[in-house]
């Protein structure tokens, strides 16, 4: 398998571990949940667990259907839309096709990496509320530095992989 058919499977994956967490858990959900925690991982805002599954789907649907919609357009954005170091010798003839697969690689990358993200968030959320008092605990930082990290990471790699060669 090449490294494009992983990311999409590692996206889908990304999917569907997202619809099986809710599937887990919304049922236990209580009726009103905390959906935002303040310092200490206390709630301090509140909301019909319905609503709160309607916004974590939409979170989902939307940052998926935005990856995959760039990552379908990728091969037919014209240069002029692409912003990348020395991106006249990268999008030359004889190199267009690898810069904009690479591009694509890191458009999967980085929207796995997000829906990861947001995943996670939805699930701290849900378990923050399966106990009384609910309360979120450290695991969110964990996770947002955790997704910040792997964010420039993946930002690095691609700002060096597009030195131009000498």
């Amino acid at each position: 398998m090449n490294r494009t058919g992983l990311l999409l499977v590692l996206f889908g994956l990304t999917l569907l571990v997202a619809a099986a967490d809710v599937a887990w858990l919304y049922p236990q959900m209580p009726e009103l949940m905390a959906t935002k925690f303040g310092s200490g991982g206390r709630p301090v805002a509140w909301s019909p667990r319905d609503t709160f599954l309607t916004l974590h789907l939409f979170s989902l649907g939307f940052v998926s259907a935005l990856i995959v919609g760039l990552w379908l357009a990728l091969p037919r954005l014209p240069v002029s839309m692409i912003n990348l170091p020395h991106r006249t010798w990268w999008l030359a003839p004889g190199r267009a096709e690898f810069t904009r697969q690479r591009l694509g690689n890191f458009v999967l990358g980085l929207g796995t990496l997000l829906s990861a993200y947001v995943t996670a968030l939805g699930d701290l959320t849900m378990r923050a509320n399966l106990s009384p008092p609910p309360r979120l605990g450290p695991a969110f930082w964990v996770v947002t530095v955790l997704f910040l990290a792997g964010s420039l990471g993946m930002v690095g790699w691609l700002y060096l992989g597009c030195r131009r060669p000498e």
